[in-house]
């Protein structure tokens, strides 16, 4: 009875194990996202607050965040951009690139508002990475956030754009090796932020990972109004 017993635990060990192996050897087999999957909200006050843990409610008028935490935007080329760039899980950064009011920030908001994350503008990055201002806390905030919207690249001033770039590689560095997304947006097309920034770590990671798209759609904030 007892040999018998041993002869049935053996059995049911060498089938865990097989089954073990098998799903390693498919895990292996089956295509692999670049990117950490979101945990989507589908409350819409789920959606404000995580817009309000963000750091993003003080960059939107009460028009825009009423209608991201009810998903009532107005689709642009942008929110189509980010809803792909979503789907797809393959790149972990996309760069959003165009004129003030074209609607790169809110774009990025209803990603925030669906998934949670941190907002940041490119000058207050550059203050929190700089020697006199360096914040440890903040730092790992930056580099640990689910979904990361760095904003407004390119309107520091002339004498910051080395040190900007700099930091940008430092968070991008980090935050693609963990598998987490990053949104990143500028006044400045991709021609003219090339000329801006000299770093060539930067151009490499951007030209790399990132998903880049442009908008010649102008001031919407002016249309709206005309």
């Amino acid at each position: 009875m007892g040999k018998e017993f041993e002869s049935d635990l053996s059995k049911v060990k060498d089938e865990a194990l097989r089954t073990v192996m098998e799903a390693a050897a498919e895990s292996w087999r089956r295509p692999k996202s670049n990117v950490l999957p979101f945990n989507k909200t589908t409350s819409a006050a789920d959606r404000y607050m995580r817009l309000l843990h963000s750091g993003m409610i003080g960059r939107m008028t009460d028009a825009m965040v009423d209608a991201v935490q009810l998903e009532k935007l107005t689709e642009t080329k942008f929110t189509k951009a980010i809803a792909a760039w979503v789907a797809e899980e393959k790149s972990p950064i996309i760069m959003l690139c165009g004129g003030v009011g074209s609607g790169k920030t809110v774009a990025a908001a209803t990603v925030i508002a669906q998934f949670g994350g941190l907002f940041i503008t490119a000058h207050r990055l550059l203050r929190l990475f700089s020697a006199r201002f360096q914040s440890i806390d903040w730092q790992d905030n930056v580099m640990n956030a689910n979904t990361l919207v760095i904003d407004d690249i390119g309107r520091e001033r002339p004498t910051e754009h080395a040190d900007l770039a700099s930091a940008l590689v430092e968070v991008l560095d980090s935050r693609q090796s963990w598998y987490r997304r990053t949104i990143l947006t500028s006044n400045l097309d991709p021609t003219e932020f090339t000329k801006v920034y000299k770093e060539q770590r930067l151009h490499s990671r951007i030209q790399e990972t990132a998903k880049v798209v442009t908008s010649n759609a102008g001031d919407m904030r002016r249309k709206k109004n005309a």
